[in-house]
């Protein structure tokens, strides 16, 4: 091979080497790109993923949930369920409250009452529909039923108990239909959470009827929990037994409810004595959690 020859085959090589060598570099930074590029999507992910509001933990092992519904609340109210309850007819001394009075928290939602607004309004007070997505015909549970009820409620720190008004009773969970008054509601009157038992006329407390002061003192800023079991009868078989906190009653029997088309569960803020409340007068609570289950549920799914 001739000098001549030796050099052309050295440029050769070299050339072939830097062509090489700058393939390797473009694919090498085409493999950096889409690394880029698939890092801030990832990165973009876990934001949205971080801004969403966690899941509710799942129940413990060998515990189901409560069989007819359970609403902690994560994103609000859930309003294909759930719908404000009263009358829309201007006329009318039974205003529902408006949707934003509804409104979501980190810990559940907050229900807020104003007197006067709109006109009449008694009630912040949600219903449950019968259909998911349905009108604002109520799901009812049939009298025979046997039935679960749970509601988790904070009382806020300010919230004006003993206000000396003409009726300060607060209406916060019932269970209604058939009479003039619920078969069974929870009330804040006083200072104090009362379970009332109505039928026929005869009204008892359950929590602590022979109290000087019927019912359990209100803790404000604490959260509370009731959880009821009832076995809805329109005679003396039936029984309502209830848990309070860390309070138990046993099953009282009697009669829980009228014959006919079964009772509707309601939930909130409901104000029979609105007139005797100043125009602009507010209400606030924080309900965290509401479930309803059957016969095949235990005091354990509620936990």
């Amino acid at each position: 091979m001739t000098f001549d020859e030796k050099i052309v085959e050295i440029r050769t090589g070299l050339d072939a080497a830097q062509s090489l060598h700058e393939a390797e570099v473009s694919s090498l930074t085409g493999e950096k790109d889409a690394l880029v590029t698939e890092l801030a999507t990832a990165r973009a992910r876990i934001a949205e993923l971080e801004a969403e509001e966690p899941p509710p933990p799942p129940p413990p092992p060998g515990v189901k949930p409560p069989a007819i519904m359970d609403e902690r609340f994560p994103n609000g109210v859930d309003w294909t369920r759930l719908y404000s309850n009263g009358e829309t007819s201007s006329s009318s001394t039974n205003i529902e409250s408006p949707s934003e009075r509804f409104t979501k928290t980190p810990d559940g939602i907050n229900v807020l009452w104003i007197k006067g607004s709109p006109k009449n309004c008694r009630r912040a007070e949600l219903g449950v529909r019968a259909t998911i997505g349905g009108g604002e015909t109520p799901r009812r549970d049939a009298p025979g039923t046997e039935r679960w009820y749970l509601i988790e409620l904070t009382i806020p720190a300010d919230y004006l108990i003993e206000n000396g008004m003409a009726d300060p009773k607060r209406v916060l969970w019932q269970c209604h239909g058939g009479g003039d008054n619920p078969p069974l509601s929870l009330e804040l009157r006083n200072g104090t959470f009362r379970l009332n038992r109505s039928i026929d006329g005869n009204r008892m407390e359950l929590l602590n009827p022979g109290a000087s002061k019927p019912g359990i003192p209100c803790v404000k800023g604490v959260k509370h929990r009731l959880v009821v079991h009832s076995l809805w009868k329109p005679d003396s078989s039936g029984w309502t037994e209830a848990w309070f906190d860390t309070l138990h009653k046993p099953k009282l029997p009697g009669k829980t409810c009228y014959a006919g088309e079964g009772l509707m569960n309601c939930f909130g803020s409901y104000q029979p004595g609105y007139a005797s409340f100043p125009d602009g007068y507010k209400v606030p609570h924080l309900i965290h959690r509401v479930a309803v289950g059957n016969e095949t549920n235990t005091l354990e799914d509620f936990a």
